[in-house]
């Protein structure tokens, strides 16, 4: 019987010892899996702020492309007319669309790029110079709607 009890007591005590680490090594995982979910929190709600702020900056996107046509068609009645009620319109819609953050693409003299440019043709001039601009480009906050349609200098 004695044999019995002493036995006893070192199983307790040996699962005592085994326990101990066990529980550590549990509270341990536990307290690193909620790290990392605090982390994927964190990261899926700066991504969602960012995913949000980006869908609001680009919200008209496709109402803005098709007022360019019109802004087009504004802009060559401008050119061909003297009627101030055209000339008003015009600027209005242009004032609307710029606090839209619509701007304006105005390459005259610069490098020719192509992602905001687009060449028809290349004319005696600075090599790589924008020589004549044919028809405006447009960009909504740093994206380019329509790139500005231009020719480039060839060199001679």
């Amino acid at each position: 019987m004695k044999g019995n009890k002493k036995r006893k007591k070192e199983e307790k005590v040996d699962e005592q010892k085994i326990e101990s680490p066990i529980e550590e090594l549990v509270e341990t995982d536990y307290e690193d899996l909620y790290k990392r979910a605090l982390a994927d929190y964190q990261n899926l709600k700066n991504r969602c702020e960012k995913e949000k702020s980006l869908m609001v900056k680009f919200s008209n996107e496709v109402l803005i492309e098709k007022l360019l046509g019109i802004v087009g068609d504004l802009e060559i009645a401008v050119e061909h007319t003297d009627d101030d009620g055209i000339k008003s319109i015009y600027n209005k819609l242009l004032t609307i669309l710029s606090n839209e953050g619509l701007t304006v693409i105005d390459p005259i003299a610069l490098d020719f790029d192509s992602v905001e440019h687009e060449a028809v043709e290349s004319v005696s001039g600075k090599k790589g110079k924008i020589v004549k601009v044919l028809q405006k480009g447009y960009k909504l906050n740093s994206k380019v709607l329509k790139p500005a349609i231009v020719s480039v200098g060839n060199g001679e």
